[in-house]
């Protein structure tokens, strides 16, 4: 039986495809286009590595086209439709609730600190709540669960904004949605983030006595 078949949850991952320049900009003004390239890799890389062992059916929708060589068998791979982000997670989220999923969580690759522990709590606060939220420090979400889609938790939103977060719990109430919150994470969008994140991991130098 397919992990499609047997599952009663889903992980939407959205990603960027891997273009020289097109990917962490910000990044890119500091560090230089080649260098954020190959962090954005690492970022990618490692946000696969949180999934792997999630009894979820994941579905990997890249930005531009599927890639030909992509491995990754067990996944379901998609192209992200809309004209904005917003409309692109809608899209999303109509596409697996479709298939009967009854819970969906939807992320970046911008967040290395996501893990499987932060996975199942956000999975087990949805048999309680109608939607969860991972925030971010900038103000976003890297992480968003819901049961069903809420058409008004993405449309006309100001996007890449640090209002993103409080914006969608305050729809979240207008649209009567009980809700829990995650613990607040960085993604990684300038080099201070990436150097924080680098002191962060257990394997730096910096951190031994």
């Amino acid at each position: 039986m397919s992990k499609l078949q047997r599952s009663k949850q889903a992980i939407i991952v959205f990603q960027k495809n891997f273009t020289l320049g097109k990917v962490k900009t910000r990044l890119a003004d500091t560090m230089g286009s080649e260098k954020a390239f190959e962090i954005y890799q690492e970022l990618v890389d490692l946000t696969y590595q949180s999934i792997y062992s999630l009894d979820a059916q994941v579905f990997l929708f890249f930005s531009d086209y599927v890639p030909e060589d992509f491995t990754q068998s067990d996944w379901i791979l998609k192209v992200q439709s809309g004209k904005d982000l917003g409309e692109r997670m809608e899209n999303a989220l109509n596409s697996v609730f479709d298939l009967g999923f009854p819970k969906a969580l939807i992320i970046g690759t911008d967040c290395p600190y996501l893990n499987s522990t932060i996975y199942l709590e956000a999975f087990e606060k949805l048999n309680s709540f109608d939607l969860v939220i991972g925030p971010a420090e900038d103000g976003g979400y890297y992480l968003l669960g819901l049961k069903k889609n809420v058409p008004n938790i993405f449309r006309n939103m100001e996007w890449s904004t640090p209002k993103v977060f409080i914006e969608t719990v305050s729809r979240a109430n207008s649209e009567g949605l009980s809700y829990q919150f995650l613990p607040r994470l960085s993604d990684i969008d300038t080099e201070e983030d990436w150097n924080q994140f680098l002191k962060s991991k257990p394997n730096n130098p910096s951190k031994m006595n």
